[in-house]
């Protein structure tokens, strides 16, 4: 068998036998408009034109393998499905009725459908290979594959403008406050991903808008939060940052000496990477740019890049986290390598964290330009190379950027892995060439 939504890609396109099309109970049927496909609660498809027997009807369309369907899915006691005037099915096994009794008219459709159409279709999802198209895709139209990566990349965009719309919510309106905290959310990337997100939920802008000036008391800030900081610690920095933590939590009355403590993860991982000095570097970043979000607005890519470059405090040019036993046990091994965040993480940042803010402030704005902004971005940055993007090497795409890769991995991650080809332009580009 196959899922409904086979069913709802034939009822579409109509790619069925429409000759002398009947009822079940033999009335015959014209189809005016087969409806718009609803992506939200209620029937399958809206605003469907037909006429059944000599009745015109306007209304609803709804879709299931088999008949008993409506009743396993309790749609009998629903008034939202009153309004369906046609119940199309693969298989008719037994009436159906409205909530008030009234029958509802239905069409059968497993011996109207082309059996090369259901096998192409079968022959594509069952593939066992991550992407199912992977053998097939050069037979495709440049311009469908590139219509299709331009939908998903926006469909990302637009999910992770959600992520900050609901933060956006919760700091009132505050894109300032915003920014930092999705910022702090990605600072840990891969390895400390949760630690970071915790962190940002503990932090307060508005601490940290009153300690911008001092750079030392944004990492003591942060290093507190973070519980890094340890009363028995013999490293003289550890100290200091220590003890003006302490004076930061009476003043503003922190509670952090109550927060359960972060797993942090300092294994099988680069020093550059610890997120010692990670917050040291989100301390600089914040020092140097305490209005960050209007630099992520005004600047170009040199400028968001220099932003990212700010200066960790001296301590941590020869240091990736606090000495254990003795001043300078825990060296770098070269001066000054850990001070900025390397190329390749800034990039990280900028597609994760400032095209997404960019994207959903010209929403929000309604201004195209900067949404043109956010897209500008990704096609000046380099594709990234993953084990998702490398799984669709095969895509024929020329100069690929992060627009791209970006793309690849929505399309992957939404479209190839959950074998949704039926919602892929590309999918049913290859399912309909058989029609």
């Amino acid at each position: 068998m196959f899922p409904e939504e086979f069913l709802h890609f034939i009822w579409q396109f109509q790619y069925f036998d429409s000759a002398e099309l009947r009822t079940t109970d033999g009335q015959a049927i014209l189809i005016s408009k087969q409806g718009f496909l609803n992506s939200d609660a209620g029937p399958d498809f809206r605003e469907a034109r037909l006429r059944i027997g000599e009745m015109e009807w306007n209304g609803q369309v709804e879709i299931h393998l088999k008949s008993s369907d409506w009743h396993n899915h309790k749609h009998q006691f629903d008034k939202a499905y009153d309004s369906v005037v046609l119940h199309v099915v693969w298989e008719a096994d037994r009436e159906i009725l409205r909530t008030d009794g009234t029958y509802v008219p239905q069409l059968e459709l497993k011996d109207r459908v082309s059996l090369q159409l259901l096998s192409k279709y079968q022959g594509l999802i069952q593939q066992r290979v991550d992407v199912p198209c992977q053998t097939q895709i050069k037979n495709i139209d440049a311009l469908k594959r590139q219509s299709m990566i331009d939908r998903v990349l926006v469909e990302r965009l637009q999910r992770k403008t959600k992520d900050v719309e609901i933060l956006l919510k919760k700091y009132g309106g505050d894109w300032d406050a915003t920014a930092v905290h999705f910022l702090i959310r990605y600072f840990g990337f891969k390895k400390n991903e949760e630690g970071f997100q915790q962190l940002s939920k503990r932090v307060s802008y508005k601490v940290m808008k009153k300690l911008a000036f001092d750079k030392k008391d944004l990492e003591a800030y942060l290093l507190g939060l973070a519980g890094l900081l340890d009363d028995d610690s013999s490293d003289f920095y550890s100290k200091a940052l220590k003890e003006r933590f302490d004076y930061i939590n009476h003043k503003f009355q922190l509670i952090a000496t109550t927060l359960p403590p972060i797993p942090w993860k300092f294994m099988r991982m680069r020093p550059a990477n610890f997120p010692t000095i990670r917050m040291a570097q989100l301390a600089a970043i914040i020092h140097q740019s305490p209005r960050l979000f209007a630099v992520f607005v005004e600047s170009d890519l040199a400028g968001l890049r220099g932003v990212f470059k700010s200066k960790v405090s001296d301590y941590w040019l020869t240091h990736f986290q606090f000495a254990k036993d003795k001043p300078g046990a825990e060296k770098a091994k070269s001066s000054g390598q850990s001070a900025f965040v390397g190329s390749q993480s800034i990039d990280i940042l900028l597609i994760n964290c400032v095209v997404p803010l960019l994207f959903a402030y010209g929403k929000e704005q309604g201004s195209a330009e900067l949404e043109e902004k956010a897209l500008l971005l990704l096609n000046q940055l380099q594709f990234e190379e993953n084990t998702i993007t490398r799984k669709l090497s095969f895509m024929p795409v020329e100069k690929p950027t992060a627009y791209e890769s970006q793309a690849f991995i929505e399309l992957y991650q939404h479209y190839c892995q959950p074998r949704r080809c039926l919602s892929c332009q590309i999918g049913t580009h290859l399912i309909r060439q058989s029609h």
